[in-house]
């Protein structure tokens, strides 16, 4: 939405009001939910705009995610992933598909190309602002391939809907470095860290945390054909099996920049109005002042859209 300037407004006049803007805008993302906690801009003078302490969610036996790596139990989860058969992308940030967004990644659990782990839910909820990573250990039977990642809000009863927090991808042969691909050897096990990117979400009280592993998210990402090849100058695919570690030696695990002010999941006290001095006119509304935040709307909605342009560009 845009404004225009009033034609008393001066540039100076302008000037003053884009001083009074505070350099960070952020959305603070929650559920799609009645009296749900999140879903609102937010103003900082800093990035990050907390203070924040890696909180770590690793991952164990019984699709399990747990807060301490001692309560872990070691173990391996397999699956197949063809080429031919890719995970649908469903939500995320892409201008390419539709739906995009937080969107519920329940329809795509009947898959066997998806593996998962599950924490407790959080009886007082979580914040996250920052950054978001998954640190796996991996290995395949074939010389390349991806893994997937993604971070999910499991929604408690009656609503039970497991909505797409954040996501990311790695190729294997571009794991050590963007410019020289490194192949895989075949059984061996590789540390990777898949990138989340960052994000603010408030997880509402009784909700809990999934973490979704794969090794296709298509369209969003282009398949991978597990044979090496540059992907111009290959036609056939293979069926790779792929592996991952947890425990013990191979701490597979979620990590979360939780900001150390967790106040923003306490609830709002709503002060009660202030009774009308005596004397006064109940019905009677106070006389309006005159609207002068035209400028630092219009400032407001500019940088809005050069926030958009840049998100755009970084996800061509």
């Amino acid at each position: 939405m845009f404004v225009q300037l009033n034609k008393s407004e001066s540039l100076t006049e302008f000037q003053d009001a884009l001083i009074d803007i505070s350099p960070v805008k952020y959305y603070i993302l929650g559920p799609d939910l009645p009296d749900a906690i999140g879903n609102y801009w937010a103003e900082s003078d800093t990035y990050p705009p907390y203070e924040t302490k890696p909180f770590e969610l690793f991952l164990s036996s019984n699709d399990r995610l747990e807060q301490s790596d001692t309560d872990t139990t070691s173990g391996t989860v397999t699956y197949s992933y063809d080429p031919a058969d890719p995970v649908p992308t469903t939500g995320g940030n892409t201008i390419y598909s539709i739906p995009c967004g937080p969107r519920d990644q329940t329809p795509l659990y009947t898959r066997k190309d998806i593996v998962s782990f599950n924490s407790d839910p959080f009886p007082d909820g979580l914040f996250i602002c920052g950054k978001l990573s998954v640190n796996l250990y991996v290995s395949s039977d074939a010389i390349d391939t991806d893994f997937t990642a993604k971070l999910v809000d499991v929604y408690p009863d009656p609503d039970n809907r497991n909505m797409l927090i954040q996501d990311g991808i790695i190729r294997m042969r571009w794991r050590d470095s963007r410019t020289t691909p490194s192949l895989m050897i075949i059984g061996t096990v590789y540390p990777i860290t898949v990138d989340l990117w960052s994000i603010c979400y408030v997880l509402n009280p009784g909700h809990a945390l999934r973490l979704d592993i794969s090794s296709s998210n298509y369209p969003r990402f282009d398949v991978n054909p597990n044979t090496g090849l540059p992907i111009n100058e290959t036609s056939v695919n293979v069926t790779a099996t792929n592996n991952v570690y947890f425990g013990g030696t191979y701490p597979s695990k979620i990590i979360i920049d939780k900001p150390i002010d967790q106040s923003i999941l306490k609830p709002v006290v709503v002060q009660p109005e202030p009774e009308p001095e005596p004397g006064s006119d109940p019905g009677t509304e106070p006389e309006p002042k005159p609207d002068d935040s035209s400028a630092m709307s219009l400032i407001i909605n500019v940088c809005l859209m050069m926030v958009m342009v840049v998100i755009v560009c970084l996800l061509s």
